[in-house]
């Protein structure tokens, strides 16, 4: 679910508290011990007033852990509650006992508090805001006057149930309609949200100070040859923030910033943060720890990271190998019994590089089989199609040199349809089509199509988190209906796309590419140079 990122008030700073449970790098929903329906829930759950039906709120019981930072984990009932499709908000009540309830993404970032409440009190409910992605509801007791108590009792998530269709004649269902997205996609269009895009998220736009939730643009700017104009001021003080605004800050959360920090050529082992130089290389590895209580989606983000600033860490590195590959389900899937396209695009990113070929092979045809007949690919199976988790594939398959434009449904239609598409009319963003933080949408679609358009101008695999494009010389950016003809066409191997790369192409350097303040022409040149001395096996989507 794609959620606001909102801040607590100062006068209600326990957000700064609330998770000395969850947020660390130790985040593991991981529900294996198989969901029964609960006899005793502790809550009702209501949307628009109706009661959702006691046979509707499944209980896993002891299946969600989290590790406090520096402790060890522990296990918590996961409550399941199903509702129907379209619900933007779920009303929890707790029969008249006072609670406090925070929202999480499944990546252990910090969402919301659920309602406006004083922390040491509590309420006797909460409002839960649903998204795209899932939202897990942590229900706490309220905490003492001196911040102790605030005991996390039990954990709520949501499975939104998708209506049938009253009318399954083709002539009048969604697919007729869908069928308009094939051909949608142009260079033109793909050129202007790009270049819309990237001015709100460089320095002096809209969106400069790129945070954990936006580190994809920052991904997007350094592949354009535009590293230099991340604003890494900006970027060191979203970090500040966010740690300010929870202590227990997770290494997953800071592998982001990281990213973020290297793309744009700063020197990682040296960055100053609120006013102190900081070794923030140093302080990944030493947060990793041994990585056994890393969840997978923290190790989509750290294994690139390590890779990025810390590459002799291959102890290390493999470890958060094991712990993406332990994640693949048997559809070929990452993520578990939570297991996800974004996800497992984000993890055949993260294992460019490692020695997985046939593990991210198998992920490849999981990604391909999520494909919609809009053109999109679905977030989970049996779900519609969705801008993120479409955004991650499009950036994973040019990553193995699969052409997105070829990529089509049975109406014809592209990933990269999909996302034109659903661009805002005025292509300058996704207002329109996301209903949580927009520029972690548009972060997302910025890095897809720029990841296609390094595909298309050498009609090789393009990795972009690390990979930057020749000197932009003003040609095609790669139609859909210009596509290279001897693209790969989802038959070749992509071992063998990736060997191929172009000369061209330059990874980011372990500790920055040290340009910062250089010009276009500077960047390209220090691109070339980084080539020659060491291609990073830097990826992660």
């Amino acid at each position: 679910m794609q959620t606001l990122l909102q801040r607590d008030s100062l006068a209600n700073r326990v957000v700064a508290v609330i998770v000395s449970i969850v947020i660390t790098a130790g985040l593991m929903p991981a529900v294996g011990v198989g969901s029964a329906w609960a006899a005793s829930v502790p809550f009702t759950a209501s949307v628009g007033g109706d009661e959702v039906d006691a046979a509707d709120i499944a209980l896993d019981a002891g299946a969600y852990a989290y590790t406090p930072w520096g402790g060890s984990a522990s296990k918590y009932d996961l409550y399941t509650v199903t509702v129907p499709e379209g619900t933007a908000e779920v009303a929890l009540d707790f029969g008249g006992a006072a609670r406090i309830v925070y929202a999480y993404d499944k990546d252990g970032n910090y969402v919301d508090a659920c309602g406006s409440f004083d922390s040491t009190v509590g309420e006797a409910s909460a409002p839960v805001a649903l998204g795209d992605d899932p939202v897990f509801a942590y229900v706490q007791n309220p905490y003492n006057a001196d911040w102790t108590g605030g005991e996390l009792l039990y954990v709520v998530t949501f499975e939104v149930e998708e209506a049938a269709d009253p009318d399954p004649d083709p002539a009048t269902d969604d697919d007729s309609d869908q069928a308009l997205n094939a051909g949608a996609y142009t260079s033109a269009k793909a050129t202007t949200i790009v270049d819309n895009l990237s001015k709100r998220f460089a320095d002096g736009g809209a969106d400069e100070a790129i945070d954990n939730m936006t580190v994809s643009a920052a991904f997007a700017l350094h592949a354009e040859g535009l590293g230099s104009s991340i604003d890494a001021s900006a970027v060191a003080a979203s970090l500040a923030q966010a740690e300010a605004d929870d202590p227990y800050f997770s290494a997953g959360t800071l592998a982001k910033y990281v990213l973020a920090l290297n793309a744009a050529g700063a020197d990682c082992t040296a960055v100053e943060v609120g006013g102190t130089t900081r070794n923030l290389a140093q302080e990944l590895i030493d947060g990793i720890g041994d990585a056994s209580n890393v969840s997978v989606w923290s190790a989509v983000y750290l294994l690139p990271a390590l890779d990025a600033v810390a590459a002799d860490e291959t102890d290390l590195a493999n470890a958060l190998v094991g712990v993406i590959t332990a994640s693949q389900n048997s559809a070929g899937l990452f993520g578990g019994d939570w297991a996800d396209a974004q996800t497992t695009a984000q993890a055949v990113m993260a294992l460019q590089g490692h020695g997985q070929d046939a593990v991210v092979a198998n992920a490849k045809s999981a990604i391909l089989g999520m494909q919609q007949s809009d053109g999109g690919f679905a977030y989970t199976q049996g779900g519609g199609s969705n801008i993120e988790a479409t955004a991650a594939c499009v950036v994973a398959l040019s990553a193995l040199g699969t052409d997105c434009a070829q990529v089509k449904s049975a109406t014809g239609s592209t990933p990269l349809d999909y996302l034109v598409a659903v661009a805002d009319t005025t292509l300058d963003g996704y207002n329109e089509a996301t209903n949580g933080s927009e520029p972690a949408t548009s972060a997302e679609a910025l890095l897809a199509l720029v990841a296609y358009k390094g595909f298309a101008s050498t009609g090789a695999a393009f990795n972009a988190y690390i990979d930057v494009m020749a000197v932009d010389d003003g040609g095609d950016d790669g139609d859909a209906d210009d596509s290279a003809d001897d693209a790969d066409d989802d038959t070749d191997d992509d071992s063998d796309a990736v060997a191929n790369q172009s000369s061209k192409k330059a990874s980011t350097a372990a500790t920055g590419d040290g340009v910062a303040g250089a010009s276009m022409s500077a960047i390209a040149l220090a691109a070339v140079c980084a080539a020659v001395v060491a291609r990073r096996r830097m990826q992660r989507l």
